[in-house]
């Protein structure tokens, strides 16, 4: 599932949860709500919990509490560490950190450039300038939605960077 907001024709993307998950949780615990859009990318079943049902069950399970302000506070400290990463690092690492943590193996299936612009929060155009570079650099390969690792330990290099 992703969670995301549009803007005009770009979709930024907020988060990729994995089932489990929780979802629109800032509206029912702050004092304003943040307009995200969902969107599964599986099937799935959702479960909705009204604020004041919330509240109850906060009222009378401390450790639900609990739960609900670290995932929160994670969620924060994601979005603090992406806006870091945004701010500080160029775009091919950031690049070979996407690359790495979505591989399975020498793969990364189904990720195009375009995805690939929404989760860095680039445009396409520059998304695809620098894989052309770490191809060249003999590191990936690029095809239609598949990228191979040919060089793990250069690409972890070039995360680092």
């Amino acid at each position: 599932m992703q969670t995301f907001r549009i803007s005009g024709t770009r979709k930024l993307i907020i988060a990729e949860l994995k089932p489990p998950a929780v979802f629109g949780e800032m509206g029912c615990v702050g004092q304003s709500l943040y307009h995200c859009l969902a969107q599964t990318t599986e099937t799935s079943r959702i479960r909705i919990i009204r604020r004041t049902e919330l509240e109850a069950l906060l009222d009378q399970y401390p450790i639900v509490t609990r739960r609900l302000l670290a995932l929160v506070s994670d969620r924060f400290v994601r979005v603090l560490l992406d806006l870091e990463a945004t701010s500080f690092r160029s775009l091919i690492p950031r690049i070979a950190s996407l690359i790495l943590d979505r591989a399975q193996g020498d793969w990364v299936e189904v990720l195009t450039h375009q995805e690939i612009a929404q989760h860095l929060r680039v445009y396409r155009e520059s998304v695809t300038t620098a894989l052309g570079e770490l191809r060249k650099a003999g590191i990936i390969t690029v095809n239609r939605k598949r990228i191979r690792v040919l060089n793990r330990l250069r690409l972890e290099r070039a995360a680092r960077e």
